[in-house]
């Protein structure tokens, strides 16, 4: 602190430019020296009485030392020069409708007409813009309007080819899986039953066999029985 309050002690003794003596006085502000920003500001303002940043800054001090009176005295000198100036927010939207910067102008005039809102030639200026105004507003809603039923077309179509890509994808598994089991079932049931009719006819084959057999061995024995006989 006594570093830094000697060090803005010095720069002050030298006469520093407007702009540094600012800076200065609102360091010292910010490290709650009220008293000598108000000493140094009316010192400041002896030379720069038009300095509404220094004006501002003594009115910023006064208040935080309870000096409400004295705060709202600076405040409304600064008001009053703000006033006078306020007209520039005016000849700034004149450029600007003139370059067909339309949103810029409009803010500039609503800068001005805050302050004289009975200005008839602002007034004028502004109705001026209102139908440029709405026929963007107008273009920026369709614009917006367009994007959302393009955005939402992709999305339908895509929940679209979602509901028809996944059913299709488990169906052909179903599928696959449904034709696999029977055919293998299918090939099983049809081997058994081959093997099973094989079987049968291999008996009956045996079966037809052995009754010429049969019949010859009993014809043999009658003819050997007779013989001897």
């Amino acid at each position: 602190m006594e570093k830094s309050s000697d060090l803005f002690g010095q720069i002050l003794s030298h006469g520093p430019s407007q702009s540094t003596l600012f800076l200065i006085l609102t360091k010292m502000k910010e490290e709650g020296r009220f008293r000598e920003v108000i000493q140094e500001c009316h010192k400041a303002l002896g030379f720069y009485p038009d300095d509404l940043r220094l004006r501002t800054l003594l009115a910023e001090s006064y208040l935080e030392l309870g000096f409400i009176g004295l705060a709202e005295l600076e405040l409304a000198k600064v008001t009053s020069h703000l006033h006078d100036l306020v007209s520039v927010y005016k000849l700034q939207a004149e450029i600007y409708i003139q370059q067909q910067r339309d949103e810029e102008a409009l803010d500039a005039l609503n800068q001005y007409l805050a302050l004289n809102p009975d200005d008839q030639n602002a007034l004028d200026l502004l109705r001026k813009l209102e139908p440029a105004l709405e026929e963007a507003l107008s273009d920026v809603s369709q614009m917006d309007a367009d994007f959302a039923e393009v955005e939402g077309e992709k999305v339908e179509d895509k929940h679209k080819l979602e509901a028809a890509e996944i059913p299709e994808d488990i169906a052909r598994i179903r599928v696959e899986e449904v034709e696999e089991k029977p055919s293998l079932r299918a090939a099983e049931v049809t081997e058994d039953v081959v093997g099973t009719t094989s079987e049968i006819e291999q008996d009956q084959v045996l079966e037809d066999e052995e009754i010429p057999q049969a019949l010859e061995r009993a014809a043999q024995e009658i003819i050997e029985q007779e013989s001897e006989q």
